[in-house]
């Protein structure tokens, strides 16, 4: 079991210095309470880095993201928003297609469409999703990622083990 938190705010620091270089407003949004889910840090970073990533290269500039996190009585959501080129409606479940790539001639990106397929395959593989919530061409995207808080632990009790 891990602290959502704590990914949240490891991907934020890896995308600091990239965010910082493009000039990016990077905001971050989180309960001060511990938020248990039951996934692997670095698996689930590697998600959170993805996304954090997508929304730096595919942003009008200057860019501002927005990560958000919330908890409710079972699951949390983390929301990555973004001001940037945004995604059809057409392409918003094409894009986690295995060697997708939504083809725009204003966009040159190196890659071969595999990071949003493999980020949603582990955020399902803890009992998750992963998916667009919205996106306008020219106005940004809102993706979200939910995963089951774990049941085994409270929040006081993940409080009380953190103290010691």
């Amino acid at each position: 079991m891990i602290d959502l938190r704590e990914v949240i705010d490891g991907a934020v620091e890896r995308a600091r210095p990239r965010a910082d270089l493009l000039g990016a407003e990077l905001t971050v949004a989180r309960p001060d309470d511990p938020v248990p889910v039951v996934a692997d840090p670095e698996s689930l970073g590697r998600v959170l880095d993805d996304l954090l990533n997508n929304a730096l290269t595919y942003t009008i500039r200057p860019p501002r993201l927005w990560i958000g996190m919330s908890a409710g009585s079972r699951r949390a959501i983390v929301r990555v928003e973004d001001n940037g080129v945004g995604i059809s409606f057409e392409e918003r479940e094409r894009v986690f297609d295995r060697l997708y790539r939504v083809a725009d001639p204003q966009i040159v990106v190196p890659g071969i469409g595999l990071g949003l397929y493999i980020s949603r395959q582990l955020v399902e593989s803890y009992g998750g999703t992963l998916a667009v919530e919205s996106s306008t061409p020219g106005v940004g995207s809102i993706f979200a990622l939910t995963l089951p808080l774990s049941r085994t632990v409270s929040a006081a009790e993940l409080r009380e083990a953190e103290a010691g």
